[in-house]
């Protein structure tokens, strides 16, 4: 059976720099994802985790040779990024 993924996400760098001033006044409360103790708690395979903002834009950012390692090490045949 394949394993194909329909939440996927993508960020545009540019687009993402456009949105921010409009993210930071509707929705200030996503910059405590980039604090330091974002991700205080200890990784845990089996539960969602939250990321530091730096590695979320890194993982949105990413179309390429990383997507398709972390599709592998987790068992995705594919993704539908939107």
């Amino acid at each position: 059976m394949k394993l194909i993924c329909i939440e996927e996400h993508t960020m545009d760098p540019a687009i993402g720099q456009a949105a921010a001033p409009t993210l930071e006044r509707e929705a200030p409360y996503m910059a405590q994802q980039s604090s330091p103790n974002a991700a205080g708690r200890p990784y845990d395979p089996t539960r969602p985790n939250l990321v530091e903002m730096s590695e979320a834009i890194r993982l949105g950012t990413d179309l390429g040779a990383g997507r398709i390692r972390d599709m592998d090490k987790h068992g995705i045949d594919m993704q539908i990024v939107s």
